[in-house]
């Protein structure tokens, strides 16, 4: 019975992954005028993100720096690259900004404003 329902809210998920949408913007004068505030919170929201993913790796870089000055010394690769390890020392990733919070806030914003969600 346990496996079951298991399986049953498995199935439930995996197919409600499956469906997207869009929000179309409200077209009424007030609801275009109810959008300026969401638009520019998106902005400000997006533009954070991006500082925030910018600046971690900003922080990543300086710290493989300091890794790589600290295991310097050694004169093989192969020993500075388990200095290295043994240390933390991991790749920093190109910064790749996390905005899914800001569109989930536009979208909520905008359909409170008249806009509609559209499935597709």
């Amino acid at each position: 019975m346990r496996w079951t329902a298991v399986l049953w809210c498995v199935g439930v998920f995996a197919l409600s992954g499956c469906r997207s949408y869009e929000i179309e913007r409200p077209t009424t004068p007030a609801g275009t005028a109810c959008m300026v505030p969401c638009d520019a919170q998106a902005l400000r929201c997006s533009t954070d993100a991006r500082l925030e993913a910018e600046s971690s790796h900003a922080m990543c870089l300086a710290g493989q720096e300091r890794l790589q000055d600290r295991c310097s010394g050694y004169a093989s690769d192969s020993q500075r690259r388990r200095c290295e390890s043994a240390n933390g020392g991991a790749a920093c990733l190109p910064p790749s900004p996390d905005t899914s919070a800001c569109t989930q806030r536009w979208e909520r914003c905008a359909l409170a404003c008249g806009g509609r969600m559209i499935e597709r």
